[in-house]
């Protein structure tokens, strides 16, 4: 009986099929060896499994090519989709953030959003500001402006074991509004200089010079406290009508500390 060649397409229901492995088999029974299903001829070149061997190389060697040209030449553009999750068959990530332009006046603040895909991603964010004399960025990714001016403001997102090259937005802070009035004001640990309202501290952008130690409540339900000592600034300060709400603490130790209550 005449021998013919054949290839099964039983794809994911047959271990040949999914290797491609080329059957010679009865022409009478054409047939594949593992699962029964129909065979499909080919010639005698072979020409099935190894050309879609072939591709297959193919297409995984552009992408990975795709991936190194991304990673090396990132730009500020506000995107970047991290693929080596869709290399191996899995979902893939990417994060962008909402908006990449802010404008803002000196007491406004405003979120620097970063949303995922898939949205339920764990993923760490750090934010950075590259000029804090314009506009701080919390842990929480609140955008304070604090001075007229223009900077960039950056998250550096990471997924995996994969980090996600930095997303930027441009942040113009046109006009300083820093109330009715300016002044300098006497407070528990120091003295205050900045925005005021009926006398008292009010709004963004204020300093207050410590004088004496004191042990700031934090407010945050845990006992949480903020000590500080004689020599040490609060700058870039937020007041509600004489109540402390944010600030960054400048020890004497040159570091740096913000905090909100």
């Amino acid at each position: 009986m005449a021998i013919k060649k054949g290839i099964c397409k039983n794809f994911d229901n047959c271990s040949l099929a999914d290797n491609h492995e080329i059957q010679e088999v009865e022409s009478t029974e054409f047939v594949c060896r593992e699962c029964g299903k129909q065979l499909y001829p080919i010639d005698n070149q072979g020409g099935g499994g190894t050309n879609k061997r072939m591709i297959m190389i193919i297409v995984i060697a552009v992408a990975v090519v795709g991936v190194v040209a991304g990673a090396v030449f990132g730009i500020k553009s506000g995107k970047l989709t991290n693929l080596f999750g869709g290399l191996g068959g899995r979902q893939s990530f990417s994060a962008i953030i909402e908006k990449a332009d802010y404008n803002m006046k000196v007491s406004d603040a405003d979120s620097l959003k970063v949303l995922c895909q898939p949205a339920d991603a764990k993923v760490d964010v750090t934010y950075i500001s590259e000029n804090e004399n314009v506009a701080v960025v919390t842990n929480d990714g609140v955008i304070h402006a604090v001075g007229a001016g223009k900077t960039t403001v950056a998250a550096v997102v990471q997924y995996s074991k994969y980090k996600i090259d930095t997303l930027y937005a441009s942040v113009v802070v046109k006009t300083k509004n820093v109330g009715p009035s300016s002044g300098t004001v006497d407070v528990a640990f120091g003295s205050y200089s900045g925005p005021t309202k009926g006398g008292k501290p009010h709004g963004v952008g204020g300093t207050i010079r410590v004088s004496s130690s004191y042990s700031i409540d934090l407010k945050d339900g845990y006992g949480g406290r903020l000590e500080v000592y004689p020599g040490e600034t609060i700058e870039n300060t937020k007041f509600d009508n004489g109540q402390l709400r944010a600030g960054e603490l400048h020890r004497n130790d040159g570091t740096r500390k913000w905090f909100n209550i």
